[in-house]
């Protein structure tokens, strides 16, 4: 037996997502979605290994790890989260956001696969995730696939998450079941990635490898969507509008951060042509004095923020012909200011009687 309390599930969901994703072991491009448009790619081996890290970020990740539960979990799946680390790739395409209709409320989901690599020992991490189905069922579900095992912990995060242990280097975690039926398949090669835009693959294999997170995206990324319930013929249907990034005339967006005592970006976009990337250049360069008074307001009360100020001060936007490059740096404390900003807004928010959506947005 493995006496975890509820709130372990969490933990261990958490702990998988953020344990490691080497470059020798399996591909993890094997698992990508068909339709995936935009892709982020984070090193978490470079970043533990950074100045930025060490100095910053290590105090407020300590005590997560010391968390006994957590620790038992990790034990008897044999991971060592700051060994074992390396990367995780983040994938999203259009069959990431989906709708559904419960009486007259639309529910818009949207969110991403995950795929984790790490040095894992399957046996022992499957029989972790068992066990805890075993203490905790209505927090962990285990179903059986055609090529495997899912296990769902909808249930205790409030909203779709299912994890998948798809060989002994590679954890996923899907928002919808058939993507994750559909990784198990891709592992027992029945089945293969097909990617639908042929530029992503171009825009991955471009990434630095020396930046501890990049990301690439295709005008085919959805931007944004939204949804109205029509009735048609006497039955009610739901009308979907997605906004993608080719309609506003961007081809492809693609930047990394690299981490050492600091932190330098650098982001490229290719819009379809000069007179439009003359435009985006004038939005972009308007929503950085935004940002800038906002921060700079922000500042006054909370002090922490007052290096973010600065590291927007430092971003330098320049363009030629239908390509626009922004590049600025920051310090530890800015950067550790900016992801808790981050952090803030992406907390889930409660829905309608009260049901967390993380990762979705929730529409009436």
């Amino acid at each position: 037996m493995l006496p975890l309390h509820r709130h372990c599930v969490g933990l261990v969901a958490v702990a998988l997502l953020y344990c490691g994703l080497p470059a020798r072991a399996a591909e993890p491009a094997k698992y990508l979605l068909d339709d995936t448009s935009a892709v982020v790619r984070i090193d978490v081996r470079q970043l533990v290994g950074s100045g930025v890290y060490r100095k910053e970020l290590d105090k407020f990740v300590q005590p997560l790890l010391k968390n006994e539960s957590l620790l038992k979990a990790l034990k008897s799946a044999g991971i060592d989260p700051l060994q074992d680390v390396e990367s995780m790739l983040i994938a999203t395409g259009l069959t990431c956001h989906r709708t559904e209709v419960k009486g007259k409320t639309t529910a818009l989901r949207s969110g991403a696969l995950c795929i984790v690599q790490g040095r894992f020992d399957r046996a022992k991490l499957q029989g972790v995730l068992n066990q805890l189905a075993k203490d905790q069922p209505k927090d962990v579900k285990i179903e059986k696939a055609a090529n495997g095992t899912i296990y769902d912990v909808s249930e205790f995060l409030g909203g779709s998450m299912f994890l998948v242990v798809a060989d002994s280097n590679t954890v996923v975690a899907a928002m919808f079941k058939d993507q994750a039926e559909d990784v198990l398949a891709k592992a027992a090669g029945q089945k293969k990635t097909q990617l639908k835009y042929k530029a992503v693959q171009a825009l991955v294999d471009s990434m630095d490898p020396k930046q501890a997170t990049a990301w690439a995206a295709s005008g085919e990324m959805v931007a944004g969507s939204s949804t109205q319930l029509a009735s048609v013929n006497g039955k009610t249907v739901v009308k979907v509008d997605h906004e993608f990034l080719k309609d506003s005339g961007i081809e492809s967006i693609s930047g990394g951060v690299a981490l050492a005592d600091d932190v330098r970006g650098r982001m490229t976009l290719v819009a379809k042509d000069a007179a439009t990337a003359d435009k985006l250049r004038a939005s972009i360069g308007a929503g950085l004095e935004d940002a800038k008074k906002g921060i700079a307001q922000a500042a006054g009360v909370n002090k922490d923020l007052a290096p973010l100020l600065d590291a927007l001060k430092s971003v330098q936007v320049r363009g030629k012909d239908a390509t626009i490059v922004g590049e600025g740096q920051a310090s530890g404390p800015a950067f550790v200011a900016a992801v808790a900003q981050m952090l803030q807004f992406m907390e889930p928010k409660p829905g309608p009687n009260g049901v967390f959506v993380p990762a979705g947005k929730l529409r009436e």
